[in-house]
């Protein structure tokens, strides 16, 4: 009998190991992957170059949240003009976000 439940914590042991084995493999994974596609918004008065972002959309959002302008972004390097009044505005392109102040 105690060879039996000694036999069952071993296993279950073992088994909670390997979870948290994949778990962490994914968590690194995960890690990996964000660093490879790493959003990058630089302004430069009003300039605005976007890099790693391919295929993906540039919003132009005002402080109310209002959107003022959408840009697909088509290569890795992409680069835009904004012709925007004097403001403060938000550029958005996924998740990431960048301030800009316009004069």
């Amino acid at each position: 009998m105690k060879q039996r439940i000694l036999l069952i914590l071993v296993m279950l042991l073992s088994l909670s190991a390997l979870s948290v084995s994949a778990a962490s493999t994914r968590a690194v994974q995960s890690v990996e992957e964000r660093a490879a596609t790493q959003v990058v918004i630089d302004v430069d008065g009003s300039r605005v170059t976007v890099k790693g972002a391919q295929s993906q959309k540039l919003e132009v959002v005002s402080l109310t949240g209002r959107r003022l302008a959408v840009y697909d972004i088509k290569n890795q390097a992409y680069s835009i003009v904004l012709q925007l009044p004097k403001g403060c505005y938000m550029l958005r392109v996924g998740t990431v976000v960048r301030k800009v102040i316009t004069s």
